[in-house]
């Protein structure tokens, strides 16, 4: 595979990925039931949320603006810490989107 290719790949793969979970944020919206911690880490990585898990049954996400949530790693994930993780991503978005208005 050449270098071209495989930068083409990696982007479409990242796109996907992105994609993904634009639409599990969607799903844990409409229904915050029945999520794994992995699919929260995979969210929080989309959304440059930082997390650790060092061998625990919890797992830590710690947000840029300095919000700190810590989930239990049950199966599922209980339903109200889905919600408060959507809250905070929710915040982060808004943020985001009022730093990036101020620039213009």
């Amino acid at each position: 595979m050449s270098y071209v290719t495989s930068r083409l790949t990696m982007k479409t793969l990242k796109e996907t990925v992105r994609e993904q979970n634009r639409k599990n944020l969607a799903k844990m919206r409409s229904n915050p039931r029945d999520w794994r911690i992995e699919q929260l880490q995979s969210i929080a990585d989309a959304n440059g949320v930082a997390y650790r898990q060092p061998g625990t049954s919890h797992a830590t996400f710690r947000f840029p603006n300095g919000a700190k949530l810590t989930v239990p790693a049950h199966r599922p994930v209980a339903p109200e810490y889905v919600k408060e993780f959507i809250n905070e991503i929710d915040r982060l978005a808004t943020q985001k989107a009022g730093d990036s208005d101020d620039d213009g």
